[in-house]
């Protein structure tokens, strides 16, 4: 079974100790996403994020979350949480290049 990949850029925007996020409701709970989404063709990505976030950001509701305590809210993908909180405290962090496994499980340390 082959998969199709498609890129996608995701922005990291943070003022005031506070990530801005997109905020979704399924109508039993609510999660996070960064702002951004898929790459057009013959578009690179810093024009997709940027096309992306001016989407989405008018588009759907938002919130700030609190980098101190992102760990423990419901930002997805969950891997994200722990790098985006060491960069915003200047210590090191991974780069995420994408979910490989189904059910990744959440980071909560």
């Amino acid at each position: 079974m082959s998969r199709q990949i498609r890129t996608s850029a995701k922005a990291v925007i943070i003022q005031n100790g506070k990530l801005l996020a997109i905020k979704l409701n399924d109508g039993k709970e609510e999660w996070y996403i960064l702002p951004g989404g898929g790459q057009d063709g013959e578009e690179m990505l810093p024009q997709t994020v940027e096309r992306e976030v001016r989407e989405e950001a008018n588009q759907i509701g938002f919130d700030w979350l609190d980098l101190s305590i992102l760990n423990r809210l419901p930002l997805f993908p969950s891997k994200l949480r722990r790098p985006i909180m060491n960069f915003y405290e200047g210590k090191e962090y991974i780069k995420y290049l994408g979910n490989e496994e189904v059910g990744d499980p959440e980071c909560l340390e």
